[in-house]
């Protein structure tokens, strides 16, 4: 048996909280990889909102980090987008978007997620390290856009591939508006848009899903409203459409084949566009079928298949607006809110879970149950951690001073215990004591 530590865990002043994505939000029945997934200020206590740490990244936000253990000892990154703490104690104004990746995790099975505040002398990870910023977001997804930045600076993307955008027409910081998940931008229909000028794209062969959240303006139809789009090899033609019919009030991914022909696979919304209304739009792309299949809300509502190859993309990827001739057109009138570029296969159950948890991230999260607050007291700090590894699972094992309020450690030379001890072991909460 050997002993185990752990940078929070045996620390009086450090603060904890719990989180516990609801195994109801979690389809399916299978090992997932993890995704990103936001917690917000109405899931966090007042003690953490409240909290007047700095930073090293984000003003007002206190040092946090994050595990799926209760030791804290099994880290996993965050991204503090966002914290705007309480106003004087208050109670009252605080906001926050943060962002975790718990990684792969049993879909119907809860999933713990412990927040650790208020350890002296620990700074935010940097964005590349280990638990940093970057890590939240897996090497799958190409580009994560949170939308949550004044666009006239255009927006930042999360991931480490620095696919951050520039601002075209007359964006304006009024543009930054409520979103979906807190911050959101708003497209004026004219010419507002937003560019990604040397995007990566997905290899042919390769599989990929976009996403983004919708809040359009019925624009009498204008056309074909644009979410986003791509350009590909043939200088005029985009190779990929992402945006809503405004005849018809469906939303659709077409993407063309290598021919000029103006061949696509074209899937279309069952469920037509709710004007004035967040919806979750999904468009999925099977390359071996050469197959789209758009999900709206987290279901899937029609899947198209045709004859060919994916058209090989290049040029620029635009938000807000089309393209066509080299010139941007159909222009979206509307709010939008977090955009990503998924380079692989997402499942049903993944696309839905991602739904679940942006929808409504206080149905998501569970803080009613098994919540643990801080300060610790002397109860919620072991004394001693010591690990097992045995033929059949590892236990770790947490010993805990009967009484709590002593300092002393109540053993004898050569290491036999004496008084009141109890115990307990990782991944249960029952403590046994013993006599």
């Amino acid at each position: 048996m050997s002993e185990i530590t752990s940078d929070y865990y045996n620390d009086a002043n450090v603060q904890r909280w719990l989180v516990k994505a609801n195994s109801a939000k979690l389809p399916g029945a299978s090992s997932t990889t993890g995704h990103p997934w936001v917690i917000t200020g109405d899931e966090l206590p007042a003690a953490l909102l409240d909290s007047d740490e700095a930073t090293s990244d984000t003003t007002g936000a206190p040092t946090l980090r994050a595990s799926t253990d209760i030791l804290g000892i099994n880290q996993i990154p965050l991204h503090i987008l966002s914290f705007t703490p309480l106003s004087g104690g208050s109670g009252g104004g605080a906001t926050a978007e943060i962002w975790t990746n718990t990684g792969a995790y049993t879909a119907g099975a809860d999933v713990d997620v412990y927040l650790w505040w208020n350890k002296a002398g620990k700074t935010q990870p940097a964005v590349g390290a280990t638990y940093g910023q970057y890590a939240v977001y897996q090497s799958s997804y190409l580009f994560y856009h949170h939308l949550a930045d004044d666009p006239t600076d255009g927006t930042v993307d999360a991931t480490s591939n620095g696919q951050d955008t520039t601002d075209i027409g007359t964006m304006l910081t009024a543009d930054l508006v409520t979103g979906k998940v807190v911050d959101g931008i708003d497209f004026d229909g004219t010419d507002d848009g937003l560019v990604i000028a040397s995007p990566t794209f997905p290899a042919i062969g390769n599989d990929f899903a976009v996403g983004i959240w919708s809040k359009a303006v019925d624009q009498a139809g204008s056309g074909f409203p644009s979410m986003a789009v791509t350009e590909n090899l043939h200088s005029t033609l985009s190779g990929m459409f992402f945006d809503y019919n405004d005849s018809t009030d469906k939303y659709r991914l077409s993407i063309r084949n290598t021919s000029v022909s103006d061949t696509f696979a074209t899937a279309v919304s069952v469920t037509s566009v709710s004007f004035g209304t967040f919806q979750h739009v999904v468009g999925r792309f099977d390359d071996s079928a050469f197959e789209c299949e758009i999900f709206i809300d987290g279901a899937s509502e029609h899947t198209h298949a045709a004859s060919g190859t994916r058209s090989s993309a290049s040029g620029s990827w635009g938000i807000g607006h089309g393209r066509f001739n080299s010139a941007n057109v159909d222009f979206y009138q509307g709010v939008l809110d977090e955009h990503w570029l998924y380079n692989g296969t997402l499942t049903d159950n993944e696309i839905t879970t991602i739904y679940n948890n942006q929808s409504s991230p206080s149905a998501f999260w569970d803080t009613t149950a098994a919540v643990v607050a801080g300060p610790f007291g002397a109860e919620d700090n072991p004394k001693y951690t010591w690990q097992y590894t045995g033929r059949e699972r590892t236990w770790t094992v947490n010993l805990f001073e009967e009484g709590y309020a002593s300092t002393a450690t109540n053993m004898v030379a050569g290491g036999e215990m004496v008084g009141r001890w109890g115990f307990t072991t990782a991944g249960f909460d029952d403590r046994i004591r013993a006599g």
